[in-house]
């Protein structure tokens, strides 16, 4: 599950990242370009989150 989440982010990051800054001009693509790097930032955050939170549900059911 976690290798196919990465696999679609990266593919939407480097598929779009080509054509987004080609194009910079048009307001679509400033807004793709900001989401694709917020994103980005968010990722190493909110992955061992999610973890750490189906970690602590697991141990709980384990009782």
């Amino acid at each position: 599950m976690l290798f196919v989440i990465l696999f679609t982010y990266f593919v939407v990051l480097f598929g779009t990242g080509k054509y987004v800054f080609e194009n910079l001009e048009t307001d679509t693509n400033r807004i793709r370009l900001l989401t694709a790097t917020i994103v980005g930032l968010l990722w190493p955050i909110m992955l061992p989150a999610i973890m750490v939170s189906d970690l602590l549900e697991w141990m709980n059911n384990e009782e």
